[in-house]
């Protein structure tokens, strides 16, 4: 989840924004986000979206997608989103499915990331 204010935005504005980021990381609404979204390939809802709150490990929401806790202890060892040209074409072609193929387990977390670091290598010294 990523979210952003133009710094250009008036006094109202801004103060409204604060407000819904506020609500948006509040437990409340990531539990909202961890009960998930339609999957028409599944005919179910399904948690797309990874919940951003550590103190959210033990809720009986978690312990239902026990996946998710990879993504509570890789809070040890925070990344971010590069946004640099570069990255893009890498983190379309390799990262979004990539890690996609890892929370339906069909790789390994070890698999994804030697690949992420070998075609993203080839990638960058190509440009």
């Amino acid at each position: 989840m990523m979210l952003a204010a133009p710094k250009n935005m008036s006094e109202q504005a801004k103060q409204q924004s604060i407000a819904f980021i506020h609500y948006m990381i509040s437990i409340d609404a990531q539990q909202a986000i961890l009960n998930g979204e339609y999957s028409p390939e599944h005919d179910a809802y399904y948690p797309f979206r990874t919940p951003i709150r550590k103190d959210m490990a033990n809720t009986q929401m978690m312990k239902m997608y026990p996946v998710y806790q990879v993504f509570i202890e890789g809070f040890e060892n925070p990344s971010i989103d590069v946004p640099v040209p570069a990255w893009q074409p890498i983190k379309k072609e390799f990262y979004e499915p990539g890690l996609h193929s890892v929370m339906i387990g069909a790789i390994s977390a070890e698999t994804f990331l030697k690949m992420i670091e070998t075609e993203g290598n080839k990638a960058l010294s190509a440009n």
